[in-house]
Order: structure tokens, then sequence, then C-alpha cells
């Protein structure tokens, strides 16, 4: 929904699968190889012929991984984070919380096995630092990533910014929900953010 929007209105999108996922290859660690490939995917639109300015668009693990590699990276001109968790730990505790520690702490240590690393940088550690056009979008029925962590991340952030609740959608479900409002408030973001 996202590439056909943003195309439909003139912009150009890389979409790619981070490693593990789709149809690349390697594994998911919810680290340094999703934030490498993120980087390498910069640094080729930053090489590619015809592209003045670049934004990021990430969804939940996505979001996770653009708002630990933005406010480093000054080619990423402007950020959309959807779905966003503050803090990959607390959602791991929040997702898994069903069973008290007995699911919590299986589901962390299974993370920490598959590459996961808590001294990493958490986005509610390293947003304060983007100070570039963002945009944070949430459903205000999702029930995967508490609110808490929208308001958290959006009161760090330094500005401008944005931030959309939208009413009655889950984790992702944007398009499906607000279809003419979702494509619209992307694009005019990028717009404002990249074509000013």
């Amino acid at each position: 929904m996202e590439i056909r929007d943003l195309t439909g209105r003139g912009f150009g999108v890389l979409a790619y699968d981070e490693p593990g996922c789709g149809e690349s290859g390697g594994r998911v660690t919810w680290g340094h190889s999703e934030r490498a490939a993120l980087g390498a995917a910069v640094g080729w639109l930053t090489r590619a012929r015809g592209v003045a300015h670049v934004g990021v668009l990430g969804f939940s693990q996505g979001s996770f991984i653009a708002a630990q590699v933005a406010p480093d990276d000054p080619r990423i001109e402007a950020l959309v984070l959807e779905g966003a968790i503050a803090n990959f730990t607390e959602a791991t505790w929040q997702e898994f919380r069903r069973w008290g520690p007995l699911s919590r702490w299986p589901a962390y240590l299974g993370r920490r096995v598959a590459g996961y690393a808590p001294s990493d940088p958490q986005p509610d550690e390293v947003l304060a630092r983007f100070n570039r056009p963002l945009l944070i979008i949430r459903g205000d029925a999702d029930r995967a990533v508490p609110s808490s962590h929208t308001e958290r991340l959006f009161a760090l952030a330094p500005g401008p910014k944005e931030r959309w609740i939208i009413p009655g959608a889950d984790h992702g479900n944007y398009a499906a929900v607000a279809p003419v409002q979702y494509a619209e408030r992307l694009a005019a973001f990028f717009e404002r953010a990249l074509l000013r």
C-alpha cells in the first residue's frame, strides 16, 4: 500500500527485506545485522542517480531499527516510525507477560540467543538526537505496543515532529482503517520534509 501510494505521487521507493525476513538471507537478530542492512540501503540510495533526498519509513521491527540508526545518520533526512517500540527489553516483557516470569524469561533468553544485545542503543536512549522531521504513527487499538512507548518517543524527539494516532487501527492495519487519510498523511509529510 505505502509503496503504491508513494510511487503514485512521484516518490522513488526502495523496499527491502531485513536479514532473515522475506527473501533475505541471514537471521533475525534485532540488532547489528539489521542496522547494517539499513545503513547499506541508505548508502546505495545516496549513490543512486537522481536521488536528492532520503526518508525512511519503518514499521514495528523496522521502526525499532530505523529509530536506532537515524539519529546518527545525517543521510536520513526524514523519519516515519509506525508501531514503534521505545525499548526492546521492555517490549519483550510486555509482549510475553501472560504467565509472568514463566513466559517472559524464556522469550527474553530466546531473543538473546537469536542475537539481541540489551546493550545495543535503544530508541528511548537515542531518539533525542534526531532533530529532523519525524512522524510517529500508532493505532489506538494496537495490542502489540503500549501507547506509553509512542508517547515516550514523541516526548523525546526534539522536533520538528508529528504524531498521528489512528482511531480503530491495530498494529499495522492503518491503510485498511483509514486508506485515504493514511496515503495523504504519508505523502504530505514526505513532501514537507524532503521537497521543501
